[in-house]
């Protein structure tokens, strides 16, 4: 894969999952529930913004989710 940058990303190392986020798809609300309302924001949460090589090599244990909007 190339060395371009990844969408902002949120990490969660404790459980090993990471939620990519994505404009106009209700983010905010997600972040929310998931990083600040639930049993999940004790995990500590951080936000990353790192290229495709870097986050194959690191993270290729994790869990990694998004959503997507049909228009």
């Amino acid at each position: 894969m190339d060395n371009s940058i990844t969408p902002m990303m949120w990490v969660n190392n404790k459980y090993k999952l990471i939620y990519f986020e994505t404009p106009k798809v209700c983010s905010t609300s997600l972040i929310q529930v998931l990083i600040k309302d639930t049993i999940l924001h004790r995990a500590n949460w951080i936000s990353v913004q790192t290229n495709y090589n870097t986050m194959e090599l690191k993270y290729k244990d994790y869990f990694k989710f998004g959503f997507v909007r049909n228009p």
